[in-house]
């Protein structure tokens, strides 16, 4: 798969490369070098991430929707009920995108909002553990 010029595959070297709104849904980029790419806006939606280099990779707007994550710049969490994927700035979980901070000040309604009967059990029991993760050291 070719986009903006860039062949995209597993071991690709984008370095730099702007793929910024990009189309990456399902892309197997595992071990790719994505070191200063700008993936701003990009749908990587069911992409493969892991062992991806993004050091320094611009994400921001970037759908992160079921993507596997590189366990360092993204991470992905598999839940029974929701795939979380998050980086230092935003979560993601299962549609809903917003950064960190706005996560953990939602109150009870605007969290049942966003699924109705599911998710506000979910989330009174995986705000804790998600917190707790993702203010934890890194090793």
């Amino acid at each position: 798969m070719e986009i903006n010029g860039y062949k995209i595959e597993p071991n690709a070297d984008l370095r730099g490369a702007d793929l910024s709104g990009a189309n990456l849904s399902y892309a197997n980029l595992s071990g790719a070098d994505l070191r200063h790419a700008y993936l701003s806006g990009a749908n990587l939606r069911g992409a493969d991430l892991r062992d991806a280099n993004l050091r320094g990779a611009n994400l921001s707007r970037a759908n992160l929707f079921d993507c596997t994550g590189n366990s360092q710049e993204i991470i992905t969490i598999q839940t029974v009920q929701y795939n979380i994927v998050y980086t230092n700035e935003v979560i993601q979980i299962d549609c809903e995108q917003h950064p960190i901070s706005e996560w953990w000040d939602f109150t009870d309604r605007q969290i049942r909002s966003m699924d109705p009967g599911r998710s506000l059990k979910w989330w009174k029991t995986w705000k804790p553990i998600l917190r707790s993760i993702i203010d934890a050291p890194p090793d």
